[in-house]
């Protein structure tokens, strides 16, 4: 499915995977917010994957380029909880923390708390590289099928 995307796309994906915002790909590539908007629209509907972290995912798991320690912490200084641990494996299937509010039966509140922590415990990384450090340490691919 990468294959239909213009090399353009391509771009803001890459940079999109490396936890820039949307403004920060406009400012880099030169273009406006909304023109990263409209590519952000429409390579979400190419890939049929609606979250930056599965798309960030996705984007890591297609290239070979290694990624640092710096930025894919080991989790060996303090375990994760068994909640972290659910939230973690629904991170990585692409649900929000309000999606798994709802599937866990907590607060909103809690759940993002959750995420929270999971991000602190591996070193303060963006949801995207959580997520891909999660996907690699289990071989498990993001979820693009959830009903919209």
């Amino acid at each position: 499915r990468a294959s239909y995307l213009s090399e353009r796309q391509k771009q803001v994906l890459a940079l999109l995977a490396q936890g820039f915002s949307s403004k920060e790909i406009a400012k880099t590539l030169g273009i406006s917010p909304e023109t990263i908007r409209k590519h952000l629209a429409n390579i979400r509907d190419v890939l049929g994957m609606r979250r930056a972290a599965e798309l960030s995912a996705y984007w890591h798991l297609l290239n070979t380029t290694d990624i640092s320690s710096k930025e894919m912490p080991a989790t060996d200084s303090e375990p994760l909880t068994p909640r972290e641990q659910e939230v973690a494996q629904l991170l990585v299937k692409g649900f929000t923390a309000k999606e798994i509010a709802k599937l866990l039966k907590i607060a909103p509140g809690t759940a993002a708390k959750h995420r929270e922590n999971l991000l602190k415990k591996m070193g303060n990384v963006k949801t995207g590289l959580l997520v891909l450090n999660m996907c690699r340490s289990s071989q498990m691919p993001p979820r693009s099928d959830r009903a919209k």
